[in-house]
């Protein structure tokens, strides 16, 4: 609950967190429906983040378009797919990285519009492949995000990401307040 003056009680919940570990264990099943989408590798493809207004984080992150959707665009489908890695991946856990790099772009939604908004994460649940630390915390890896269902200033979005070899790393949910 907000006091008046609009802050967080300390005896209220902001965020919870459920977290499942398990380990690599023998198996009889093993399958992967989860095909990388074709599109040019990271080096064919121009910057997507130009040097205008944009949020600090960002500038800890290299993207690259692969002639998907461009945010602010105006574009009639709520999908982006495009390459992120950080700039500087030192000293980082590469299951961090990868956490980190599924929460990095704005919410597919916002390609649909002709400028930035704000926007709201209010629930994000991830599932980790078998290899989420696969080639280490500074590679690129492609991002696809797609909104589901956008109404009412809300939105569900599915968001996957992949190695560069086509590896899926993770898999992700999450519903998005629009304020548009």
């Amino acid at each position: 609950m907000l006091s008046p003056a609009g802050e967080l009680a300390t005896s209220d919940v902001a965020t919870r967190a459920l977290l499942c570990f398990g380990a690599a264990r023998p198996s009889a099943l093993s399958h992967r429906a989860l095909p990388m989408p074709a599109v040019p590798p990271p080096h064919a493809c121009p910057a997507l983040l130009g040097s205008g207004e944009r949020p600090v984080f960002l500038q800890h992150f290299d993207a690259r378009a692969t002639g998907q959707a461009r945010f602010g665009a105006g574009h009639p489908e709520p999908a982006i797919t495009a390459w992120f890695r950080h700039r500087d991946a030192a000293g980082i856990d590469p299951v961090v990285a990868l956490i980190a790099l599924g929460d990095v772009s704005p919410p597919a939604p916002l390609v649909m519009l002709n400028h930035m908004v704000p926007v709201s994460t209010m629930t994000w649940a991830l599932e980790l492949g078998p290899e989420p630390g696969q080639g280490g915390a500074g590679g690129w890896r492609l991002l696809e995000l797609v909104g589901e269902v956008i109404a009412d200033g809300y939105a569900a979005e599915r968001i996957t990401i992949w190695a560069e070899d086509g590896t899926p790393l993770m898999t992700a949910r999450q519903s998005v307040a629009i304020f548009a």
